[in-house]
Formats: C-alpha cells, sequence, structure tokens
C-alpha cells in the first residue's frame, strides 16, 4: 500500500527544506507526530535513527526511523519499523517551480498485519499528509 500528496507552495525550496530537514522539530508540522521517544534527532544524515510517537487510527504508536538516504536540499527518503511488524518506506521531495516549490510525500506500507486495516489505514494516511502539508504551508509561506 502506498500513499503519495503533493502541495504547491509559495516559498523557494531552500525555505520548505529547511523546516523538512529539521526532524527535531516535526512536532511543528506533522499532524500525527506525538512526540519522541528518547532524544529527538538533531540533525539529518544518512543513517539518522530516532523513534517517533504517532497517532494512527486513535492510537498512539511508536515508529522507530532510519534516514536511509538523503540528498541535501531535495530529497530524505527513510525507513520505518512500526508495531506488529510494519514496514514503512517515507520519501520526501522538494523541487523548484517557477511560483516557489513542490513537496511531494510518499508513504509505503508493508507488513501483513496490513491487510485488516488496509483502507482505512490508507484514508488516515492520506489525510493526515494533507493535514501535515498544509501546516508546513502555513510555517514556509508565512515566514
Amino acid at each position: 500500500m502506498s500513499v503519495t500528496t503533493s502541495i504547491d507552495l509559495k516559498a523557494d525550496a531552500p525555505a520548505v527544506w529547511a523546516v523538512l530537514s529539521d526532524l527535531g522539530n516535526l512536532g511543528a508540522w506533522v499532524s500525527n507526530h506525538a512526540g519522541y521517544v528518547g532524544a529527538a534527532p538533531e540533525s539529518v544524515a544518512p543513517g539518522t535513527e530516532y523513534t517517533e510517537r504517532i497517532r494512527v487510527m486513535g492510537m498512539p504508536s511508536d515508529v522507530t526511523w532510519t534516514v536511509s538516504d538523503l540528498d541535501e536540499g531535495r530529497r530524505i527518503a527513510q525507513e520505518g519499523r512500526g508495531p506488529m511488524g510494519i514496514g514503512i518506506d517515507a520519501e520526501y521531495i522538494v523541487e523548484p517551480t517557477e511560483d516557489g516549490s513542490r513537496l511531494t510525500v510518499s508513504q509505503s506500507f508493508s507488513g501483513a498485519a496490513l491487510f485488516a486495516v488496509k483502507s482505512q489505514l490508507e484514508r488516515e494516511v492520506k489525510a493526515a499528509q494533507e493535514a501535515s502539508l498544509g501546516k508546513l504551508r502555513e510555517l514556509v509561506e508565512t515566514a
């Protein structure tokens, strides 16, 4: 199962990247972020690992993320391990446009536990992506 959402922003790519790459401040824009388990990440680099508490289908869940790839100023890829053996691949891509930039968020989920909740999870992830990108828009377009 994969979910992808894009947003066009009236902010340049470096301004969007500054918010996106500040993994220690996800609470400012990620709608289902409920905190960190342990220390918040201080930087973003391949191999950076942190555990984020998120709200999914009304329940708190811990996801341990590892930054798997980084193209500074353009792309962050992460691999996550969640409860019940669920795997999550997340990719964030920032592209310059004529009027500012475009941010695309893609998340792919795997694991046997998804079978029972796939359609509900897909709807919830899409809504969370849209809400998060709306919050990010407020941060970068009013700065």
